[in-house]
């Protein structure tokens, strides 16, 4: 077993096992954590972890939001993407347009200002995905996304 310091070679295996398999929980993931990292003996890190439960249990029931609060929140974050998209056109041609003329001292050919192309074009494309996900509804159940969960008609069970 272990000496005056360092970890016993039963805890160790215990960590090992812990780690084969998932993460440490509780007051191991804590003692993992400070004997990596803290440089303390085993009798140390035991000694400062003593009495700890672990995380709280989580709710047994889960909670579910009514449907007006889903709507509320749906068109709160369909207007913040919208907001944050725009923000990102505008702003972005404008560094594109104010940048276009610099270059970059190890490829002259280079417009500094087509570097930061990708902002404008990414607040572009989530721009124009926000405005079909509010006029058309979710992709989730289009036929273009399901088509690998159908069964050929030859071949039904």
């Amino acid at each position: 077993t272990g000496g005056g310091r360092g970890i016993g070679r039963g805890e160790a295996l215990l960590l090992a096992a812990q780690f084969a398999t998932a993460a440490p929980q509780g007051p191991a993931a804590v003692r993992v954590a400070l004997w990596n990292g803290g440089g303390c003996s085993a009798r140390c890190v035991a000694a400062m972890t003593k009495g700890f439960t672990g995380p709280p249990t989580p709710p047994t029931t889960p909670v579910v939001a009514a449907p007006e609060a889903d709507r509320a929140a749906a068109v709160l974050v369909h207007l913040t993407l919208l907001a944050v998209s725009a923000f990102m056109v505008f702003y972005g041609i404008k560094l594109c347009m104010e940048t276009w003329r610099q270059t970059i001292g190890e490829l002259p050919w280079l417009p500094v200002g087509a570097t930061y192309l990708p902002v404008p074009l990414g607040g572009l494309v989530t721009l124009v995905f926000v405005l079909e996900h509010m006029v058309f509804g979710s992709q989730a159940e289009r036929a273009i996304v399901t088509y690998d969960h159908e069964t050929p008609q030859g071949e039904a069970a």
